[in-house]
Parts: structure tokens; sequence; C-alpha cells
């Protein structure tokens, strides 16, 4: 058990970072101060480590920010244990993805419970812990919360009214998206780290699963730039895992021209100095009055100390992309969408949907995005506090909402079992319509 000083240092670390740095202080339902006192009690009481960690857990979640939370270390995962398999969310329910060997035969099935304790539930009770949108759990969360509810052993989940047994996984295994490879005349140009496909009459299939990667970003430009001339593209980033708003600049400046801007952000500003002022001028109303009339100090300083203390003092600004790459391709372009685009995923969707270029289709984005502030715990780790809110250009909010495609479609679990990419033949068809075969 980590000693009561540490559990008490890093609670106070995590509260002071989302007092000076989240963006939406000024916003939050509750009293920080009070919560803050609920929770060092829970923190100082806590009987385990895994209560311990789930209580920071839960403390971050109250903020309601996907950007906002704890990735736990190696060390506390390797302890707690992994799945022997992936989830994906198919229309509001969860179904098994990717798996070891041994489970293979159950890949895309649904699971009623485990231990008896129905997924329903468990879902309910990882949501304490795990920003979600709608009810949406992003699966790298889930899959990293669920084991703390579970046994190292014998568990079992009960799927088609069948038992199944499992036991958590001492490493951590890196399991493949669900992806549906485009058939019917789809080549795979040849790549180190891309999954790129070109049919003999130019259009290109581009399946963009993360803008973390360099490397991958800068494989695909240099691809890009070998084309001689498209007649559409097809962006997948349904599994978009985020990332680098920058690598998402390289790809979207391909198609949209010249320099453009995507969204409108804001951000709290205060410096040592005026944080000083601010609470030198932190008066009750009478004594703010008597201050007034003697001219130490004026209503519009009290105003703005108020602001700044409660973290209402903002800095409004959207950045400009685009305008230094000599590519453009003037194709069809349709960018592919799901609840699995996040963070810098959401912003290149929001590049094309704010400047107007190309057909957005497929499922609503998962609307979280932002620069955060990290924290390294003593552990190893990290807390965040997302710094930044954004929105669309045109102020269409869409954190914790998401981004809308033009097109709504999305498939279903008989069409993942029949390796039927239903949003990709409906873009196929549009193209087909407006070109013939």
């Amino acid at each position: 058990m980590i000693n009561l000083t540490k559990r008490i240092k890093n609670f106070n670390l995590i509260y002071n970072m989302l007092s000076e740095t989240f963006y939406g202080k000024c916003e939050l339902k509750f009293e920080m101060s009070k919560v803050y006192e609920k929770y060092l009690k829970k923190i100082i009481n806590s009987k385990s480590e895994k209560e311990y960690y789930l209580l920071l857990a839960e403390f971050l979640r109250l903020f309601d920010d996907g950007h906002t939370d704890i990735n736990f270390s190696k060390k506390i995962l390797n302890k707690i244990g992994y799945l022997p398999f992936s989830l994906y969310n198919v229309k509001g329910s969860y179904y098994i993805g990717d798996t070891i060997e041994e489970l293979k035969h159950l890949k895309f099935e649904k699971i009623k419970s485990i231990n008896g304790i129905s997924f329903t539930k468990l879902k309910k009770i990882c949501s304490r812990y795990i920003h979600s949108v709608e009810g949406f759990l992003y699966r790298g969360k889930f899959e990293k919360f669920l084991p703390f509810f579970l046994k190292k052993r014998n568990n079992v989940m009960i799927i088609n009214d069948k038992k199944f047994k499992f036991d958590l996984l001492k490493e951590k295994q890196n399991f493949n998206n669900i992806y549906i490879k485009p058939k019917d005349g789809f080549v795979k140009i040849s790549s180190n780290f891309n999954e790129i496909y070109i049919t003999n009459d130019n259009i290109l299939y581009v399946y963009i699963d993360t803008f973390n990667n360099v490397d991958k970003t800068n494989e695909l430009v240099d691809i890009l730039k070998k084309q001689e001339k498209l007649k559409a593209v097809i962006l997948d980033v349904r599994n978009n895992e985020g990332g680098m708003t920058l690598n998402a600049e390289k790809i979207a400046s391909f198609f949209i021209k010249g320099k453009f801007k995507a969204l409108n952000k804001k951000t709290r500003i205060s410096n040592a100095l005026d944080l000083a002022s601010a609470r030198l001028y932190n008066l009750t109303p009478q004594k703010a009055a008597e201050y007034i009339s003697k001219g130490i100090t004026t209503k519009e300083k009290i105003n703005k100390s108020i602001k700044i203390l409660n973290g209402d003092n903002f800095e409004c600004y959207s950045n400009e992309f685009g305008g230094n790459n000599k590519f453009y391709f003037d194709c069809d372009c349709y960018i592919l969408t799901s609840r699995y685009t996040v963070s810098a995923g959401d912003d290149f969707v929001a590049m094309f949907k704010a400047n107007n270029v190309g057909l957005i289709v497929g499922d609503i984005t998962y609307g979280s995005t932002g620069t955060p502030y990290t924290l390294k715990l003593d552990d190893g780790s990290i807390a965040r506090s997302c710094t930044v809110k954004c929105s669309l250009i045109d102020d269409t909010e869409f954190i914790n909402i998401g981004i809308k495609p033009h097109v709504c479609i999305s498939n279903s679990i008989k069409d993942y079992r029949k390796n039927n990419d239903k949003v990709l033949n409906y873009v196929l068809n549009k193209i087909k319509e407006k070109y013939g075969k």
C-alpha cells in the first residue's frame, strides 16, 4: 500500500493542476474546494492500492472531459491484469473484438455477463471512472478499467447462454482494430506502416488509425506526393485514436486548398502578477465598495480579479493550417467516421467540415479534443487536465457531443461477421453514380 503521505501529496498535486489549468473551471456544476475535502477524506481512508487509484480516477471523472483523466503506469496495470480480448461497440452494444488464440471463436459475440454481473452493469460501474459520451465508453479506457472489477483467474462470461472461462493476462496484448479491408478492384500500395489501396481508375482508399506516429504520417505524405491524378479519395478515420494535430494537418492539406482554419479555441489566461493582484482584490462587497470610494481600485479591476480566481478569464483564438503544401488534389473527397474517431481524429474531421470540403460519411465522432497539461506522479502514472475548449469554426459545439457526419450510416454486427463494409460500399456507390463504372 502506498504510504499516506504520498497518497495525499499525489491527490493535492492533481487538485492544484486542475484548479490552475482546467479550461472549464468556471463552468463546473460543483464547488471544487468542497469536492476536494470529500475526496481527501476518502483518499486518507482508502484501504488498498486499488481503492486509492480508483478514487483518483473517480475524482478526475467528475470534470467530464475526455482529455482530463489518469493513465495508470504499466506497473499498476500489470498488477491488475489485462483482458484476453478487445471490446468493440456496435450500435450501442459491446462485442468481443480481437482476441487471444484460444478465444478466436468468440469474435463478434455479445457478452451478456461476467461473473454473474450483467455487462450493462459492469459498463455502468466503469462509467464512474471513465469519460463517456452519451453512454459510449472509448474502448482503450474501458479495456483498462474493466479488469479492476474482475478476478485474476477463472472469470466466467455468458455468451449465447453458454459459459466461457478466461483469466486476465499478465502482459498487455496489442489487439488489432476491427477493420474491413476494401475489396472489389482495390490493390494495396506497398508501404511499411500504412494500409493504402487504389483502383485502376484512381480511387484511393487510405486507412488512418492514428496521428500519433510521425513515421507513419510521413510515409503517407510521400505516397500521396507520388500519385499522378486522383478521381476520388476515401480517408477512413473510423478507428483513429488521435495524436498530433500537426500530423492531421499534413494529410488534410492535400485536399483543402491554401490556408484554412478548423476550430475556435479558448484557454484560461493569467500570470503571476495577475494572480497576486486578484488575491489582493478578492474582497467582500462592503470592502470592495470602500476601496473603490477611496480610489484604491476600480470596479473593473475587481471584476477582472473575480474572473481570474474563478478561472473565467480567457484568450480566444483559432489556429491557421495549410499553405505550405505544394501538392493539392482537386478530387472528390470522402471522410469515414465513427464514435472511435477521437482527439486529433476529431480535429481532422473538423478541418474538412469547417471548410466545406468532402462528404463525411459514417457515425458521429467521439467529440473530445484539446491540449492536456500532464502531471507525472511518483508511481509513473500520468494525470491530465485539458487546457483548451474547442468548437467548430462556426461556434458549433462538439465537445462531449461529437461531430455529425453529412450522411449517417454504420455497420451492423451482421455486416462485420460477413466482412461487409456498408459504409464504404455507400461511398463507392456514390462514386459509381457520378462517374459510372
